[in-house]
């Protein structure tokens, strides 16, 4: 799960930057997920792109246990996966490009827009989409993936993805 874009940037540019990885990642074989953006707390809080930040919370959520606005999209694209197996599809290889939501005081929330991979091939599959992608997407980027942890990720299956020095997100298995 990567951060996108930057925020500031005019909604041309970021319709055209959503556009374009969508196209990347469609050509690399993986089929776009659109999942619900609202999730039970515990997994806002656990999976959240930022962890420790604030979820938004729901007033009148469409379901009782789902009230807190999403914080990241790996809980959606492990419950497309629930969906495809439960349907006897394996192999699944899943992107969404969407934004995670974060309480900011007052007012509107915090959007950050996130790309995630789901990759049931593993860590090495996953890792080997997201460089195809970031190099078809960034080519005159630097990245670097720096062995890191997470409270869900595999033992030393876990690594920050680092674009031009700056930390974007990880990668996890």
């Amino acid at each position: 799960e990567i951060r996108l874009t930057a925020g500031g940037e005019p909604a041309p540019a970021r319709y055209e930057a959503r556009m374009s990885l969508r196209r990347i990642l469609a050509g690399l074989g993986l089929d776009e997920a659109c999942c619900d953006p609202f999730v039970k707390p515990e997994h806002a809080a656990e999976f959240s792109f930022r962890p420790g930040a604030k979820a938004v919370s729901l007033i009148n959520p469409p379901r009782s246990d789902m009230n807190a606005m999403r914080t990241s999209l790996v809980p959606g694209l492990l419950r497309a996966l629930k969906g495809n197996r439960d349907r006897n599809v394996e192999g699944a290889a899943l992107f969404e490009i969407e934004r995670a939501y974060f309480e900011a005081g007052e007012g509107l929330p915090d959007e950050v827009e996130l790309v995630g991979l789901l990759v049931e091939e593993g860590y090495a599959a996953a890792k080997g989409a997201l460089e195809a992608a970031l190099a078809a997407f960034l080519p005159r980027s630097t990245v670097e993936f720096v062995p890191s942890g997470r409270r869900h990720a595999a033992e030393g299956r876990c690594a920050d993805v680092v674009i031009d020095g700056e930390r974007a997100g990880y990668l996890a298995e």
